[in-house]
């Protein structure tokens, strides 16, 4: 069907296809190993680099300053539906690609519907609205900086094996080596296929795939993944680490976990217990790290605007438009130059 006519033609290309997808799928695992000197010596130039301004680690994410990453290792993004999964996944590719390719493997949504969500947090409006094109001359200029985003490509790859496919293919497109970092997020990994009787034992050979694939082709890699609801009927209904849905074994493989959590969508209060409103406030809870943080879970407060999650200091440093107010009562003030700037905005 693909018009070789010699059957040692379709031979070598069955040869071809099963050494490009490697270790995954023929139980072989790439040998990787260094004397722990040398992997003393090697490290300390990587910190060297660091010290004359270059990037070596991976950035933190928005709302953690300091939490850098490096390959090899797989961070776990857990939440509810809606929390901002996808969204806190796109913003850190898209700031990972100021010093490392990145690669966003989408099983939700196509590429169109990604920039079509990130176009409306940058305008500062809902999908609804984008999709009616009744757009300021402002709000169109507000996702220029986005079309001169490179090297970021939108994949969609359902099994281990064609994900690391896609990992080589971009890197070959880019000039890079095999040694040359990448960066991965994969949303979800529930979503994806693999072997297995039940969902727990799927997702469990899907995770160490994941994991092993990491370590061999030398990318950091981001899972993000669904919660189960047996957290929403606890007393203080936070979700913790044994609450990612469906395998455990997907937080054992992670050298971090992080849980975002948004307490407003889970009371009926408008207010916390110090009577702090709860709306756009959200928090990070640290389920798991192999470095920097010692105790079980650590939460970060955070605030999320426009959909994006960020430290409360960003948050504070944003110009934010002024308190809105019907239109009559903005221009019934003689003074002009007062009043100006609401009435410009309005």
């Amino acid at each position: 069907h693909g018009g070789y006519d010699e059957t040692t033609d379709i031979l070598a290309l069955i040869k071809d296809v099963q050494d490009a997808i490697g270790s995954l799928d023929s139980g072989k695992s790439k040998v990787v190993g260094m004397d722990f000197a040398e992997a003393v010596a090697e490290s300390e130039k990587d910190l060297e680099l660091i010290g004359e301004g270059n990037s070596v680690f991976f950035p933190p994410l928005p709302f953690m300053p300091g939490y850098t990453f490096g390959a090899g290792e797989v961070a776990t993004i857990a939440a509810d539906s809606g929390t901002g999964k996808t969204a806190i996944g796109m913003e850190w590719a898209l700031r990972v690609t100021g010093a490392f390719p990145a690669l966003f493997n989408s099983l939700e949504m196509t590429p169109k519907q990604l920039a079509m969500r990130e176009m409306a947090m940058a305008a500062g409006v809902d999908g609804f609205r984008m999709r009616l094109g009744n757009l300021s001359v402002e709000q169109w200029r507000s996702w220029d900086h986005l079309k001169r985003v490179k090297r970021l490509r939108v994949v969609q790859c359902w099994d281990v094996s064609s994900l690391v496919q896609a990992v080589i293919a971009f890197r070959k497109e880019l000039g890079l080596s095999d040694d040359d970092p990448i960066a991965v997020v994969n949303d979800y990994i529930q979503l994806m296929v693999g072997k297995g009787n039940n969902t727990e034992e799927r997702l469990a050979n899907i995770s160490g795939d994941l994991k092993q694939a990491a370590l061999d082709n030398n990318f950091f890699l981001i899972n993000l993944a669904q919660l189960n609801k047996e957290w929403v009927n606890k007393p203080d209904k936070k979700p913790t680490v044994h609450n990612i849905r469906g395998c455990d074994k997907i937080r054992h493989d992670s050298d971090f976990v992080f849980i975002p959590h948004r307490p407003e969508f889970y009371t009926a209060s408008k207010t916390d217990e110090q009577g702090n409103l709860l709306a756009g406030q959200g928090m990070i809870i640290i389920g798991k790290s192999r470095i920097g943080i010692l105790n079980n879970t650590f939460e970060i407060n955070t605030m999320i605007h426009d959909g994006k999650w960020m430290s409360p200091e960003a948050f504070s440093r944003l110009s934010l438009p002024p308190r809105a107010v019907p239109f009559h009562e903005a221009i019934k003030d003689e003074d002009e130059e007062e009043n100006y700037d609401l009435k410009n905005w309005l």
